[in-house]
């Protein structure tokens, strides 16, 4: 996953301290992340996929395409917290 964040920052252009002040870290905790000597925590994964611009797939999977999974948080990006809520909502509905 490191490989995938450094490689979809360095063709936005961002710097890697960037990145790491976007999600208030120290460059150091970036680097290790990037390198795979620390595993990204999960709080942070969906924020770099925001601003990085990449889906969720393509951090874990290196997946371009979008699976199923990738379509409902692409659908849910920019979506109020209400709207979000509605959603689950309606899946639960659903598959129960």
């Amino acid at each position: 996953m490191g490989t995938r964040i450094r490689e979809a920052r360095e063709k936005l252009g961002m710097k890697q301290i960037d990145l790491a002040t976007f999600l208030a870290i120290g460059k150091n905790q970036m680097y290790r992340i990037e390198s795979g000597l620390t595993p990204c925590k999960t709080e942070y994964i969906f924020e770099i996929s925001q601003i990085l611009g990449v889906s969720l797939d393509y951090l874990y999977f290196g997946e371009n395409e979008c699976s199923e999974v990738g379509e409902i948080v692409e659908m849910c990006r920019g979506k109020g917290v209400k709207e979000i809520r509605k959603a689950v909502l309606i899946l639960k509905a659903y598959f129960s």
